[in-house]
């Protein structure tokens, strides 16, 4: 697992997040779930994977990861106001989005701290590592 790949991924999910209507109820289910899943499955793959160098050493990682999030609530929130515009939406997309939208940014948070935390084995200055002299 390297820091290139999973950038690309990262970024790749934003794109694909991006091009999605904001109307489109099951298309926005659709790409919240997707991007649940690679963060899922990537979080574990951090905490018990072998890789012996950090992955985020300049918090790049992190900052596109915050930005999903960013991008993550302001779809959600979205939703929520179109809903109260226009009345009632069908309830099953609403209720859709708005679970996978939790889900989605509680997986994007969960990889943060798993990349945070495996990384401080490998900065120095942070916690495991003596202050600099």
């Amino acid at each position: 697992m390297e820091t290139t790949d999973i950038l690309q991924t990262i970024r790749q999910l934003q794109r694909d997040f991006q091009s999605v209507a904001p109307d489109n109820l099951a298309g926005l289910s659709a790409q919240l779930e997707d991007m649940r899943n690679y963060f899922d499955t990537t979080a574990p793959r951090v905490r018990y994977g072998a890789i012996a160098h950090a992955l985020d050493p300049d918090a790049e990682i992190d900052r596109e990861l915050e930005t999903t999030g960013q991008a993550i609530s302001q779809a959600y929130h979205a939703v929520r106001r179109g809903r109260a515009r226009r009345g009632q939406a069908p309830a099953a997309g609403i209720a859709a989005v708005y679970g996978a939208a939790r889900a989605a940014y509680a997986a994007v948070v969960r990889l943060q701290w798993e990349i945070g935390a495996h990384d401080v084995e490998f900065i120095p200055g942070t916690a495991g590592h003596a202050a600099p002299a």
